[in-house]
C-alpha cells in the first residue's frame, strides 16, 4: 500500500479537486490544531464537504487497477489524517 498520493495518476477531476483542496487547507488546519484551536480547525475542514461528496459521487475507489486503487486509498488516508488530529476515528464503533 502506498502512503504518498501521486497526483499524476488521477484519472477523474474529482480526485484532483479533492487533493488540491486538502493540500490547500492542510497548513492552516495543522497550525490551528497545534494551537489547540480545534473548533476553528474543524470549521476549515468543513470546506472539504463539497469536494468529498463530489469524490464519492464520481470515483470508484476499489477498482481492479492496483496503482489507481492504492492512490485513491492514499488520498482518502491523507484526508483522515487531517481529521485524526482532532479525533481517533478508529476508536468509534457501534455498540452491540
Amino acid at each position: 500500500l502506498i502512503d504518498t498520493v501521486q497526483p499524476t495518476q488521477f484519472t477523474i477531476p474529482a480526485e484532483q479537486d479533492l487533493y488540491q483542496q486538502i493540500e490547500t487547507l492542510r497548513p492552516t488546519v495543522q497550525t490551528l490544531f497545534k494551537q489547540g484551536k480545534y473548533a476553528e480547525g474543524l470549521r476549515q475542514l468543513a470546506y472539504l464537504n463539497t469536494n468529498v461528496n463530489a469524490f464519492f459521487d464520481a470515483v470508484m475507489v476499489i477498482v481492479e487497477d492496483v496503482q489507481i486503487r492504492q492512490n485513491r486509498l492514499a488520498l482518502l488516508k491523507s484526508l483522515t489524517t487531517l481529521f485524526g488530529h482532532v479525533a481517533d476515528f478508529s476508536k468509534l464503533h457501534q455498540e452491540k
